[in-house]
């Protein structure tokens, strides 16, 4: 049985904005980016700023992966006022 991890969670948007969050209970690299699209809706287009932290070693794969999802919002977010 996969035991949770806990995920610390820093971002900034372009306006500034600063968001904290804490997850207690990720059971996935997929499981945390769901969340953090969950809570952050459409102002994810505009984070400039990411910092993952994990209770285990896979700080740059939860990083990547939210990085990445960030990238395909904001891209999705360019191409409908193109």
């Amino acid at each position: 049985m996969a035991c949770d991890i806990v995920v610390a969670l820093s971002m900034r948007t372009e306006s500034g904005d600063d968001y904290l969050f804490l997850y207690t209970d990720i059971s996935s690299v997929d499981d945390f980016v769901e969340r953090v699209v969950e809570g952050m809706g459409g102002e994810l287009a505009y984070v400039y700023h990411v910092e993952v932290k994990t209770d285990c070693c896979a700080d740059g794969t939860y990083s990547r992966a939210l990085q990445e999802k960030i990238e395909e919002v904001q891209q999705l977010e360019d191409g409908e006022y193109d």
